[in-house]
Parts: structure tokens; C-alpha cells; sequence
């Protein structure tokens, strides 16, 4: 079973047990994938499978100095309803691949997961949140008062991140406390925003 099959069955499991519409819904057993011979695929060789086509990358691309200058770019960026932009600012497939999964605690019990599987759950978050994100502030609407990423911080190798970041916003002339992104992360200096999964 590839690791693509194995993320299907996940979903299709996942949604059997909400009841994604009226029909039952067989229950679905997801196994590991399995190499030649049968032999479960390991994390090493997961990572290896998931990382085919993606170029190493040793920094965060496209960042930021600070935690206050990349949320500032964010507000930039919502204005003008840039989607290449938002992207951009946000911790990218090439990024988790290299310089995030394999120190994250998804590589180790009790919340070891492939990584496929943890990055399909991530980026489904993450664009739901950007397409509230720009739905509801793009096109000048977004007043930003102030942020607030409070700690203490998670450090896995060398990322530091912090996943409690609020924002105060003008809205409809009311001061409004929300989550606008989930977090940023930081490495050696540079800053990007971890996800765009929010409150709105």
C-alpha cells in the first residue's frame, strides 16, 4: 500500500465516522504502508518517498527578521489580496520536508506519524484558514492593533515555535481579540508564519 492509499483510507475512515452524509458507512482498517517484501515502511524511508522532487533547503525561504515584521507582511499581504504572497510568507511543503518534520514530535511516540500523512492534515488547515483569512480582511479591510505570540515556546531542534498568537483588530470601530494564523516559526534568525489555520 502506498502512502497516498494510506492517507485516502485516513479520510475516508475519518468522515465514515461524522457522518458525511445520511449513508452508513463501512468501517475502514488503515494499515502502514508496506516495501518490498511486505515489511512496513519506516519513518526514514516515509521521509525519504515524501521528499522525491522537493530541492533541500537549509533556511526558511522568503522570511522574516522578526515575529512583528512578519505578521506586519501578513497585514501587507491581506490588503492586497495576495495570494502568491501568502503563500510565500507560510512554512512551505519544501520547508516541513527538510527543516521541520524531522525534529517534530510526529517522528517519535506517542504522536509519531508518516509524514504525508501530518502534512495533508496541516496544509488542509492551513488553506481553509487562508481562504477565511482573505474572504473576510482582503482588499484593505484588515486594522491590526497589535499581536501577541505568548509562551513559552516549543524549541524542536533548531525551530522555535510559538502556536499562541493573538491579534487585536479594529473592527466596525470595536476592538476585537481573534486568531488571524496558527503560529509562526523561527529559525537562525528568520521568521515565517507556521499555518494559517485560525478562529475565523
Amino acid at each position: 500500500m502506498t502512502p497516498r492509499r494510506a492517507i485516502v483510507l485516513v479520510v475516508a475512515a475519518w468522515c465514515a465516522g461524522l457522518g458525511c452524509n445520511d449513508a452508513p458507512k463501512p468501517v475502514i482498517a488503515v494499515t502502514h504502508p508496506v516495501g518490498e517484501g511486505g515489511a512496513p515502511y519506516s519513518l526514514d524511508s516515509a521521509l525519504k518517498v515524501f521528499r522525491v522532487g522537493l530541492e533541500p533547503v537549509t533556511e526558511l525561504q522568503a522570511a522574516e527578521s522578526s515575529i512583528d515584521r512578519a505578521v506586519a507582511r501578513l497585514v501587507e499581504i491581506v490588503e492586497r489580496s495576495d495570494t502568491a504572497g501568502l503563500r510565500a510568507l507560510v512554512m512551505s511543503r519544501r520547508e516541513f520536508a527538510w527543516l521541520y518534520y524531522p525534529t517534530s514530535p510526529f517522528t517519535r511516540e506517542p504522536t509519531k506519524q508518516e509524514p504525508g500523512l501530518v502534512w495533508f492534515l496541516h496544509i488542509q488547515n492551513s488553506q481553509k484558514g487562508a481562504t477565511r483569512l482573505m474572504n473576510r480582511y482582503g482588499s484593505g479591510r484588515l486594522r491590526l492593533l497589535s499581536n501577541e505570540c505568548r509562551g513559552p515556546a516549543r524549541v524542536e531542534g533548531g525551530n522555535t515555535i510559538w502556536d499562541d498568537c493573538l491579534q487585536r483588530i479594529l473592527e466596525g470601530g470595536d476592538t476585537v481579540v481573534t486568531r488571524l494564523f496558527g503560529g509562526v516559526i523561527a529559525r537562525d534568525g528568520r521568521v515565517k508564519i507556521f499555518s494559517y489555520s485560525n478562529d475565523l
